[in-house]
């Protein structure tokens, strides 16, 4: 009874507990996989109904060892190979419900244990009728409840229909013992009438059973989707808001290099990386800082060799008034070109304010705007 109320209104997702023992087994051998967390209702509907058709062929298994006992020692000697051919048609219902089809399986079930279990003992009775075979007529209300286990609930009331016309029926066209004969009135009320009473009773309240554990089902899985997507909302609205934060600190970065920028510091980045949203905007700003840097060193260093060009030309000035030149040393290419058009074999370095011979070096990263004052008023300065 567990297991069944839990097939009818447990989520059929396995858990950890629910993989373990004789169900498990029974499950993979007779059902197919668990429908994803995000499938729809209908397919998990699908799948209930599956578990629940595995469970009851399981019951109807037991129920036909059950019955070969009665098969072996009674007098209808046909029910024995009935059974045999119930017993391949609740394998063949086995084998579709693990394909899926629990709808074709439930018909051939429903079917067979009606007409071939059912039925198929009642008209192989030697002799018709008799007072013995009749509680045979109310085993139809098996067959009935199958049918509101595996199937839609309309077709408890065709089962219902059927088993009724069965009846009515068998009762009609079938030899009758002698005793029945006489007493009639027993077959009609046992025989039609009580089958009728309980086939009517029992479809009414598998019909009410079956809607009113669906209706639940549906409403416990519309409130759960409501849940879901009100966390879904919530995480979303958290996710929003991190990405806003996040966005705000990246504009606030590029606004800081920008104005560490314009106050004339070049060295200044953006520090973003590639996986940022705004990196686009930071790495374009961040390669125009750079070819602005390396643009205003270049400028810097072509202003330091103007300067130098203008001191070696007063040098000049002063070597051809007959002065001796002085020339010290800038740390620029202008200090081949004073070598070789001066009359001087060393320079001094103003740095060290010792002689060396002189040599083309890079450009330090400070040079001093203004080199030594010459008297030549023809002399450029910067």
């Amino acid at each position: 009874m567990d297991e069944i109320q839990q097939m009818l209104f447990e989520d059929p997702t396995p858990t950890t507990a629910r993989q373990k023992g004789f169900w498990a087994w029974w499950y993979r051998v007779t059902t197919p996989p668990t429908p994803p967390e995000d499938a729809s209702f209908e397919e998990r509907e699908i799948h209930r109904r599956i578990r629940l058709t595995s469970i009851v062929i399981f019951v109807l298994i037991f129920v036909w060892l059950l019955s070969i006992p009665n098969a072996l020692l009674g007098t209808n000697f046909l029910l024995l190979p009935l059974l045999g051919v119930l017993f391949i048609t609740t394998l063949i219902g086995a084998i579709l419900n693990k394909q899926g089809k629990v709808n074709l399986a439930g018909i051939i079930i429903v079917l067979s244990w009606t007409f071939i279990g059912i039925f198929g003992n009642i008209w192989t009775t030697a002799g018709g009728i008799s007072p013995y075979s009749i509680p045979l007529f109310a085993l139809l209300a098996m067959p009935e409840m199958f049918a509101a286990a595996m199937l839609p609930s309309w077709w408890v009331a065709g089962d219902a229909a059927v088993n009724i016309v069965g009846c009515i029926l068998s009762v009609i066209l079938m030899p009758h013992t002698a005793d029945l004969n006489v007493r009639r009135g027993i077959l009609w009320t046992y025989g039609v009438g009580m089958p009728i009473v309980l086939q009517v009773t029992i479809a009414g309240i598998a019909i009410l059973w079956t809607t009113s554990i669906l209706n639940t089902i549906r409403e416990r899985n519309e409130a759960e989707e409501v849940a879901k997507l009100e966390r879904d909302i919530a995480e979303q609205m958290t996710v929003s808001v991190t990405e806003k934060e996040a966005l705000e600190r990246s504009i606030a970065a590029i606004v800081q290099t920008q104005s560490r920028v314009a106050n004339g510091d070049f060295s200044a980045r953006v520090p973003l990386t590639n996986d940022n949203v705004l990196w686009p905007v930071a790495g374009t700003l961040n390669n125009l800082i750079g070819r602005l840097q390396k643009a205003l060193e270049s400028e810097q260093k072509l202003r330091i060799t103007e300067q130098a060009a203008a001191y070696l030309l007063s040098q000049l000035q002063r070597q051809k008034q007959g002065l001796p030149p002085s020339y010290t040393r800038t740390n620029t290419t202008i200090d081949p070109i004073a070598m070789s058009v001066l009359n001087q074999t060393t320079m001094r370095n103003p740095q060290s304010g010792q002689t060396s011979f002189p040599e083309q070096t890079a450009l330090p990263k400070q040079m001093p705007n203004q080199f030594p004052p010459t008297n030549n008023p023809s002399s450029i300065n910067y």
